[in-house]
């Protein structure tokens, strides 16, 4: 009867100790597996993220590369009105020359016409026809110059309205251009202001999915930690109880040598060994207990 008990108990606390220790290889083995999982999920995230940058970077290298090639563009194109310009007003001083040179010579023939005439109101009585010939044909020819001399200067001075016309028109669309070109920047500044806002968010959210993994990641670890321990408590608590089997595996022995002995047990004798046969049942039953307790029960 007490060999039968001895044998239920010892069974019942290594059934005990192999669930346990299967139960901490189990869990144990998912936790393992779920920080690979939560690796590997990690690396995914993290090579989409850089793709994802890399794309952005290299949009916003052509975007760059555009700006720069169309600003170039412009930049030629302001160079070109401004020697435009540039030749315009250089028209524009020699056709004023001209024109004082004009009005020069107006003036001279106008005070060599008047000589002329002055004379012929002097001397109306000459009857030489050479001389008087040669005042007609040079008044006619004085004539003829103011005529060609006033054609020039009309023709100067609508030439000049319209360099003048050409100069405004040509200075608005510098003007336009540069407006322009300063609302492009401006826009393109908002556009790259708005670009480091959506990744500056990016980022932090992503610091904060990384931050939350890694408390995650240091739960599993302190729950693996956890059954680390409980795993070396359960060893010890093996050891011990294999030492309790072992001392009251020698009691019982003892108790059948001597029962095979044949010999007769004192009233003192009996006790004796009744009190040793209770004190090794009670200590495995408590071995027992503190296993089960220390497996099942909260740390």
């Amino acid at each position: 009867m007490v060999q039968s008990n001895t044998a239920v108990h010892i069974i019942i606390n290594l059934a005990v100790c192999l669930i346990s220790i299967g139960t901490a290889v189990i869990l144990i083995w998912k936790c393992g597996q779920k920080k690979t999982k939560i690796s590997k999920h990690d690396e995914d995230e993290n090579e989409l993220h850089q793709t994802e940058m890399e794309e952005k970077l290299q949009r916003e290298c052509e975007e760059k590369k555009r700006l720069e090639d169309e600003l170039q563009n412009k930049e030629e194109d302001l160079k070109h009105v401004r020697q435009t310009i540039e030749k315009l007003m250089e028209q524009k001083t020699s056709l004023k020359n001209q024109r004082t040179n004009l009005n020069t010579l107006l003036q001279e023939d106008k005070a060599e016409m008047k000589v002329v005439t002055k004379k012929e109101k002097e001397n109306p009585l000459l009857d030489k026809e050479k001389k008087m010939q040669k005042l007609v044909d040079k008044k006619t020819d004085l004539e003829k110059r103011t005529e060609a001399h006033e054609e020039l200067i009309c023709a100067d001075g609508h030439l000049a309205c319209g360099a003048a016309v050409d100069v405004s028109i040509i200075f608005e669309e510098i003007c336009y251009v540069g407006k322009r070109g300063h609302e492009k920047k401006r826009r393109t500044e908002d556009e790259a202001e708005e670009k480091e806002k959506e990744q500056l968010l990016a980022e932090n959210k992503k610091s904060e999915e990384l931050q939350q993994k890694e408390e995650e990641l240091k739960d599993l670890e302190e729950l693996v930690n956890i059954l680390i321990d409980q795993e070396n408590e359960l060893n010890k608590l093996k050891n011990e109880l294999k030492q309790q089997r072992d001392v009251v595996d020698g009691e019982v022995e003892d108790i059948e040598n001597k029962l095979h002995g044949g010999g007769e047990f004192s009233y003192g004798e009996e006790a004796l060994l009744s009190c040793r046969l209770n004190g090794a049942t009670e200590r495995l039953a408590a071995a027992t207990y503190s296993s089960g307790t220390s497996s099942f029960g909260p740390k």
